[in-house]
């Protein structure tokens, strides 16, 4: 697994940056509210998930809706490909 630690100075630059960039994004979310978790994905805990805001559960919502789709339709035309894509 890699590893990589930053200054505290360095991490605030970067925090401050994708605040500036996407305030109101799952990253933005995440940088100012969550400790390290032992996950690879920022669904995969339930402390984490617990506390996201409603926007932020609705547009995963909305992407999880839009990957079934298309996979659904990758599937209808035989598309493998696509169906291991998405």
């Amino acid at each position: 697994m890699m590893h990589f630690a930053l200054s505290r100075e360095e991490a605030e630059f970067i925090r401050d940056r994708i605040q500036a960039a996407c305030s109101n994004s799952l990253l933005s979310f995440l940088a100012l509210h969550c400790e390290p978790a032992d996950t690879k994905v920022p669904y995969g805990s339930t402390r984490i998930t617990a506390a996201f805001p409603n926007s932020i559960e609705n547009s995963w919502s909305m992407h999880g809706a839009a990957l079934s789709y298309n996979v659904q339709l990758a599937k209808l035309r035989n598309h493998d490909d696509l169906v291991a894509e998405h």
